[in-house]
């Protein structure tokens, strides 16, 4: 997968990217698939996503997260 366990991620979550925890990976019939925590939320909001709604938590994609809540 993309992204390991335990690693910090920007996570879509509806139009906005939150900053998230990968707590668990699976590969599931040829896809990736992450439990993330999304920090400071509680856990009842943790779920399973696929790759297309993570970002590697990069300066690019954080200014990214910003742009996006600006245009909000």
């Amino acid at each position: 997968g993309s992204f390991k366990e335990g690693e910090r991620v920007l996570a879509y979550h509806g139009p906005l990217l939150y900053e998230a925890k990968v707590q668990k990976s699976e590969n599931k019939e040829d896809e990736w698939r992450y439990h993330v925590h999304y920090l400071g939320w509680s856990k009842s909001w943790d779920e399973w996503v696929t790759n297309d709604r993570l970002l590697k938590l990069t300066d690019e994609n954080i200014r990214k997260q910003q742009e996006l809540e600006k245009s909000q």
